[in-house]
């Protein structure tokens, strides 16, 4: 058992306005750590709406706050709890102002790339974006929106480098994903497909018979009936089916 103790903790920021900031911490924790986001003591919660993402695993967290303005300054605080401990780090976030600053419209470089994996596999899209001020992302299947999910997690750096991660793929899955590149100068999208692969399932009764002879003194001459051996052996092939357990697909998701 071991309490919460940060070796990432959180560093004062300045981001233009318009732009995108992330937090991010990590602690050392036995059990692993839960993470709650704090400005100015009031609690953040991931909100899709609002373009607030709270990503938080293996004892690390981000906080990630889209198209910033001056009035989202302040004192933002992260907290690290288990059952042994609790440990907090603050520090502040200054937005400022453009200024003169010359807008950029969003471009991918490189866009998204087709993906063919097999049902149960992990997917990973990953694009990079750059624009000014940064733009902000969002993602679809099929033309329907993507929310952060614990099985989908969705991200975006400092840099522009941003991905789509789903844990385990049904078929269900498949399709078109876009990354919707959106600011002030303009809005870009890149799209690619991805193709989800069944295991094919063969029933006992259908599985194959192998059927082998041996003879003896092949290679000796004639040989009588009495010498003749012939053994005839039958093989059964079982494929199985991969069961894979409950799990809730993108589709799934966003039908809530």
């Amino acid at each position: 058992m071991e309490p919460p103790k940060f070796i990432k903790p959180l560093h004062p920021q300045i981001v233009p306005e318009g732009e995108v900031a992330i937090l991010e911490a990590e602690v050392t924790a036995k059990p692993e750590a839960e993470f709650k986001w704090y400005r100015h003591g009031q609690e953040i919660t991931h909100d899709e709406e609002i373009e607030v993402q709270i990503t938080s695993n293996n004892n690390k967290s981000s906080l990630v706050l889209g198209e910033l303005f001056e009035d989202d300054s302040g004192d933002y605080t992260v907290t690290a709890q288990n059952p042994v401990g609790r440990a907090s780090s603050t520090a502040t976030l200054l937005v400022e102002g453009e200024g003169d600053e010359e807008a950029e419209p969003p471009s991918f470089d490189p866009p998204l790339t087709p993906i063919r994996v097999m049902d149960g596999e992990e997917v990973r899209f990953r694009c990079k974006v750059k624009g000014k001020p940064m733009p902000k992302l969002t993602w679809l299947q099929n033309g329907r929106p993507i929310a952060h999910h614990r099985e989908v997690r969705l991200t975006q750096t400092p840099d522009g480098k941003a991905g789509l991660q789903i844990l385990e793929v049904f078929p269900e899955d498949a399709g078109d994903y876009t990354c919707i590149a959106r600011n002030k100068a303009g809005e870009a999208r890149t799209t690619a497909n991805l193709a989800v692969e069944s295991y094919e399932y063969v029933p006992d009764s259908e599985a194959a018979t192998t059927t082998s002879v041996s003879e003896k003194n092949i290679f000796s001459g004639p040989v009588s009936e009495e010498e003749e051996t012939i053994e005839i052996e039958k093989t059964q092939t079982l494929t199985i089916q991969r069961q894979a357990p409950p799990r809730t697909s993108v589709t799934d998701l966003n039908r809530k």
